[in-house]
């Protein structure tokens, strides 16, 4: 009786380290698993930002040329406008001692060389009207309709996937059969045994 408690021991012990072999494994495989999860999309992310990188650098270095091209025109403009408004002031200035050391003859012909320049400025005023550097410049950025349709697709996500469980099954039933059988066939022959024992000792 013994003998049989020993091994139905024994074997349940068996089942048992089975148990714990089977799980621990699964444990370390299901830490793989999230660990291969976590770094897929981390991959994904990082594949998004390159791309996003790349994009961002193209339209910067676009929207930093025509910023040097419009501020370089502009800087153009002004230094020309303020050198022909220098002039002005100067003959301005000057207009009073040359009207004061010259003869009648010579301030007429002064004043008739500077009303010439004078035209010759407001010439210039009203071809400004139609020179596109006199109006405002304002960089804008278009977005591509494309990219609206896909940040309005992607604000929209909930989640990047689902992350689900699936089971095996381990069917135990087959250890513990055996043992009930074995179990079983001991109590049987040790039950004969006592009846033998028992019949002898009545002869």
């Amino acid at each position: 009786m013994k003998e049989s408690v020993e091994k139905d021991i024994d074997s349940v012990s068996n089942i048992y380290e089975q148990i714990l072999n089977m799980k621990l494994k699964n444990v370390k495989t299901g830490e793989d698993q999230y660990l291969g999860i976590k770094k897929s999309i981390e991959d994904i992310r990082k594949e998004i930002n390159k791309h996003l990188d790349k994009l961002m650098e193209k339209i910067c270095q676009k929207a930093e040329t025509i910023w040097n091209q419009e501020k370089s025109a502009a800087t153009d403009f002004i230094s020309e406008v303020e050198r022909k408004n220098e002039s002005l002031k100067e003959i301005k200035a000057n207009l009073p001692t040359v009207m004061s050391h010259a003869s009648k003859l010579q301030s007429f012909l002064c004043i008739h060389q500077i009303e010439q320049q004078v035209n010759k400025c407001l010439r210039y005023i009203e071809d400004c009207d139609t020179d596109e550097r006199v109006g405002e410049f304002d960089i804008k950025l278009a977005q591509n309709c494309k990219l609206e349709n896909i940040l309005s697709k992607f604000k929209s996500l909930e989640s990047l996937g689902e992350v689900i469980v699936t089971r095996t099954e381990h069917s135990l039933y087959g250890g513990i059969c055996r043992i009930k059988a074995d179990r079983c066939i001991f109590t049987t022959v040790h039950y004969y045994e006592q009846i033998d024992h028992e019949l002898l000792g009545q002869r």
